[in-house]
């Protein structure tokens, strides 16, 4: 709703998802989270995404409702590393903040509910 060339056609639309799905493509949509995806794993070539996810081979199927095997079909499925892209429309659909205070909320909610089913211990 900020961006000049975009506002007219938002105006009554809720903000949400699915209002910028509405608006845009999803690869435009998606630049900048491609991009703070990108520029992370750069920077963290020794991370977890690379050392323990990439790799993986087997994942215990405890999820009773999901296919057998689907958390290792999955991986391979959405393993890759993402592309980043230097355009001034990197960010129409989401802000640096937006993405990092999601991924912050995500990691908690994570967190919660391993706790709760005895996945790890507290931290």
């Amino acid at each position: 709703m900020q961006h000049e060339e975009f506002a007219e056609n938002c105006v009554g639309m809720p903000e949400t998802w699915d209002s910028i799905k509405l608006l845009f493509p999803k690869k435009s949509w998606m630049k900048g989270i491609y991009t703070i995806e990108n520029e992370y794993l750069h920077d963290h070539t020794n991370c977890g995404y690379f050392t323990e996810i990439m790799p993986l081979k087997e994942f215990p199927d405890y999820i009773d409702y999901l296919p057998t095997g689907c958390i290792v079909r999955k991986i391979g499925v959405m393993g890759y590393l993402p592309k980043r892209y230097d355009t001034a429309e990197n960010f129409l659909a989401i802000s640096r903040e937006e993405y990092e205070a999601f991924i912050e909320n995500t990691v908690l909610i994570i967190i919660e509910r391993f706790e709760k089913y005895q996945l790890m211990s507290k931290v």
